[in-house]
Order: structure tokens, then sequence, then C-alpha cells
């Protein structure tokens, strides 16, 4: 493996540029309070990684669905390696170094551009050397996968998380996972040289429970006519949970957001008049929110439902038995896991019943490049809409992180003609 050195300078270009946009926003606040919220949080989280490094506090590199609970029960200091890869790459605007970076260590355009990112970051030197990796194995074969060449890189040892297959809670299956919790733990006590603290580890799974059970409400919000909902927040919420997952900085932004949306009803201030009820599946582009913006400004759209986001199943909480509980979090009430790990015909009766529920007359598959699961998922679904209550969905070509794929103007080009085809 060819030798990498972190470069801290790389990441504070990052968290100057988020600085200002921070300052921006405060400059010119929306009406929407989480707005300045969000990017505040994500100044914080990026200084929090420079921080931890200067201070040389322990560093856990983790990847999606691993629940930051347990890592917080360590005083470690987690780091999503995509999440920053992604967001540095967006505010700096280096996509084209990053990728030509990607291309030549031998990665196609065809692999996930997040992992394309990830990969890119760390030989550029915008990614510190972690003391662990926690990674989780699930359908999706590029999870874990970055995590897996930062530890390789910098020598760091990782474990794997295995998620069950082949159903929604069944008892064997929240069973199997407290086993790899059990084996999360024994692996960082070896790293840490102690064991976790369960009073920290409650609290966590508290603040995480408080959370869902607000971004349950929010979803709810958007079966109103016309939707309170912005439709940003699909994206602000894809960030923040993965971010500050457990932690109250993340239950004060769902709190924010749900007061933005009542004082918005309150006022009967809505984003847009509204002319189409749609619901989103997969995530929408990441590295430029005008497109969604657009499309509850000017077209009216609102993207009232996202199932694989927002749609929390209820919680058994027990903080006497926390690793069930986390389990149980892990592997139902997680829409991530329902929509990544299968098997299909749960999701699929999901969004139906989602789709007639929320009253939406169109459905839009963010269809992004390099995701085998989601878009394998597609002609399923959209048969299934279709044939179930005749509602069309358009499966929009596109890539979440990588401009060059699509441009915004194609997209919209596609868009408008979609909803023309709903006015029919």
């Amino acid at each position: 493996m060819p030798r990498v050195t972190f470069d801290p300078s790389k990441l504070r270009m990052a968290v100057n540029r988020l600085g200002a946009i921070l300052q921006h926003r405060k400059s010119h606040p929306t009406e929407a309070r989480s707005d300045e919220l969000y990017y505040e949080l994500m100044l914080n989280y990026f200084k929090g990684i420079l921080d931890a490094v200067e201070e040389d506090k322990p560093l856990v590199a983790y990847g999606a669905f691993i629940p930051n609970e347990i890592l917080y029960a360590f005083d470690l200091v987690p780091y999503h390696p995509e999440m920053i890869s992604t967001a540095s790459v967006a505010m700096l605007k280096g996509y084209d170094e990053a990728f030509d970076t990607s291309r030549s260590y031998g990665l196609p355009w065809e692999l996930c551009s997040a992992h394309r990112l990830t990969l890119a970051a760390l030989m550029q030197g915008f990614l510190p050397k972690p003391k662990a990796g926690v990674v989780a194995v699930t359908l999706c074969d590029n999870v874990g996968k970055s995590e897996q060449a930062i530890c390789k890189v910098y020598e760091s040892p990782i474990f794997f998380a295995e998620f069950p297959r082949g159903g929604f809670l069944q008892q064997t299956h929240i069973d199997y996972f407290v086993q790899q919790l059990e084996g999360v733990i024994e692996f960082l006590s070896q790293v840490t040289g102690k064991g976790p603290d369960l009073d920290r580890l409650r609290y966590a799974i508290e603040i995480s429970a408080k959370t869902i059970e607000i971004q349950r409400t929010i979803y709810e919000r958007g079966k109103s006519i016309p939707s309170p909902l912005l439709n940003r927040y699909i994206n602000q919420f894809f960030l923040i949970n993965w971010l500050y997952e457990g932690l109250p900085e993340g239950l004060s932004f769902s709190k924010t957001v749900l007061e933005d949306i009542e004082n918005r009803q309150e006022r009967q201030e809505l984003p847009c008049p509204e002319i189409y009820r749609l619901l989103s599946l997969c995530t929408p582009v990441n590295y430029d929110w005008k497109l969604v913006n657009w499309l509850q400004r000017e077209k009216g759209a609102a993207l009232v439902s996202a199932p694989f986001d927002f749609c929390w199943q209820p919680e058994a909480i027990d903080l006497s038995q926390p690793l069930i509980t986390l389990a149980h979090k892990c592997c139902y009430a997680s829409p991530y896991f329902r929509y990544v790990n299968g098997p299909i015909e749960p999701a699929v009766n999901m969004v139906v019943k989602e789709a007639v529920e929320f009253r939406v007359n169109g459905v839009i598959f963010w269809a992004t490049a390099g995701c085998r699961q989601g878009n394998a998922m597609a002609r399923v679904l959209k048969d299934a809409l279709v044939r179930e209550a005749t509602i069309p969905t358009l499966v929009l070509d596109m890539d979440v992180s990588d401009p060059s794929f699509a441009s915004i103007e194609e997209m919209q080009e596609k868009i408008e003609s979609f909803l023309e085809r709903l006015e029919l």
C-alpha cells in the first residue's frame, strides 16, 4: 500500500469554507432556523476531528449502520470518512482532482462515487489516522471497504460487524446482532484498554430514542396538505443523523426542524404553492441542493415522503438491556436498514403503503450511478406502485456525489417532463 500522510491544512480549508458559509447564512437568514443550525453542526463536527488530532484524542473510523452510541461509551471520537470526504470535496469544489486521484489508483467510475471520493481524500491527506475502525457488513458490499483501506494504509485494527439477512424483526436476527455488538465491545475494549461506560451508553441510547420519536413526528407532518416540509430536509437529515446520532446536538437539530414546521403551519406560510406531491426514494443529489429547492420553489413539487430516510419504525426501548435495544433499532427501526439489507418484499409493501397514505401523485427514484443494491430495486418498486396504486415513477439517472455524471440542467429537464405527464 502507498504511504499516506495526514495534512491538517487540507481539513482546515474545509473548516474555513464551512465557517464562511455559516457566516453567510447568519447574515442572510432563511425562515428555517434549522438551516443555520445545520451549518453550525457541520462546522463543529469538522472542528472536532481537527481538535481530536491536535489533542491526541483517539479517533475511530466508522461506516454506515454502525451505532454511534457504542463509540461514545468508550469516550472515542467517531469520524465518518465518507461524510468528511464527500462534504470536503463539495465545499472546496475539488471534484476533478479527487476523481482523477481515484482513477489513478485504479478505481473505475462504476464504483460508488462516495467511496471513490473517500479513497481519493485518503490519498490526498484529508483523512487522519484512526486508532481503530468499526464497520458493518451488509448487502451493500461497498460499506466498510473505505474504512478497511484507511485502516490498512495506517496499520490500524478493524472490526467487521455483520448484519443479519432475510427478514424484519425476527428474534434470531436480534440475538445474532447482539452477538455482533458484543464483539464490537470486546474489540474496542482491547483497543482502548478499558470497558464501556454503561451509563454513557444508556444516555446516548435515550438521546437517540428521543431524536427518532421527533423525526417520526416530522415525517407524519408530510401527510398534511399542503406539506410544511422543506425538500432539503432529506439531505440535511441524511448527514446529521450519521454524524450526531446519540448526541444532544442531533436531538436539538430535530427539535429545531419540528419547531420550524409548527411555526410555518401556525403562520400558514408554507414553503410553496403545492401543485405536486412526490415521494422520494433513495438520496437526492448531495453536492447541490439547488435541485431540490428548485423543485419545490419553482415547480411546486413537494417531497412529502421519503420512507428510506425518515420512516422510522417504533423502537423497543429497554435501557436495562442496551445491546438488545440497539439491535432492535439497527435491524428493525432504522429506515436505512430496510433500504440496503433486504429482503425486497417488505420494502416494496412499505413504499406502496406510504405512497397511498401520503396521497402522492408521483415518485422520484434517485438512481445514483454505482449503487447496485439501490438501483436493483427500481424496476420492482416502479411496477408495484403502478400495479397497486396507479402511481407513476421517474427513475432519474444521477449520481449523489459526482456532478459530472448528469448536470443539474439535464435532471431538471427530465423532472419537468415527468411533472408534465402527471398533469395529463
